[in-house]
């Protein structure tokens, strides 16, 4: 890859970059996963978050149970 599209591409990723995790969590869990729900466990029941953001999908499952 040459050195100025690798550049470009950080450049391009790193706009908005700030603004990201607020516009992210402005949005709930119900409201992102909203046709996942319905196949969701029974409680008690286990899921698995992967681990790769804020918590904001993990906390949803806990708090419902």
């Amino acid at each position: 890859m040459e050195a100025h599209v690798a550049r470009n591409t950080g450049w391009h990723y790193n706009q908005g970059f700030a603004e990201f995790p607020a516009a992210f969590e402005s949005y709930g869990f119900a409201e992102i996963h909203r046709s996942a729900i319905p196949f969701l466990p029974g409680k008690p029941g286990l899921m698995l978050d992967v681990g790769a953001g804020s918590g904001r999908d993990a906390a949803w499952p806990a708090a419902y149970g």
